[in-house]
């Protein structure tokens, strides 16, 4: 399970070297979908799997755990909707540069929302045990997940902006 990742990112290699330029944009919506997937499904994974042990002590610990949960599926979204922006422009054109641009877009914004979905479930497992311990330290450190979060933001802004070019290459 944790050579997932290292197998993706050969895929990335061998179809960047490999496949046609008119089709490596839709490798790109691939691997953004599959990172996307992965990350929250690892991310809520490791929030369900410290939260079920930890509310046996603790009950309201379930409910102050929602925070990691909805940032993770709020990067799936995000790779979601990146895939169906770009999608119905690759289908227009056959221009590789736009495919290039695409498939580097589409695996940026799946990066930052597999990093960002895991590094938002590993934290807020970690500040669910320390809220079963202690309850007050809870709103201190719940700043700590918009960190993580952040970094889905700002990738899925980014990869906006670089599909917004793709326009000046048609």
């Amino acid at each position: 399970m944790q050579y997932d990742i290292l197998f993706i990112f050969i895929l990335v290699i061998l179809s960047i070297f490999s496949i046609q330029g008119s089709i490596i944009g839709y490798f790109g919506l691939i691997y953004c979908f599959m990172l996307c997937s992965l990350g929250a499904a690892k991310g809520i994974y490791n929030i369900s799997s410290c939260v079920s042990g930890t509310s046996i002590r603790s009950p309201s610990v379930g409910t102050k755990s929602i925070l990691g949960t909805v940032v993770c599926e709020a990067n799936f979204l995000s790779g979601i909707i990146t895939c169906v922006m770009a999608f119905g422009t690759l289908a227009k054109t056959s221009e590789i540069a736009v495919h290039y641009l695409y498939f580097c877009s589409s695996l940026f914004v799946g990066m930052c929302s597999y990093y960002s979905s895991i590094s938002t479930g590993l934290i807020c497992a970690v500040i669910s045990m320390m809220d079963g311990k202690d309850p007050n330290v809870f709103y201190k450190v719940v700043v700590l997940e918009v960190i993580p979060a952040s970094v889905g933001l700002i990738g899925f802004i980014l990869g906006i902006v670089m599909n917004s070019k793709a326009d000046l290459l048609m």
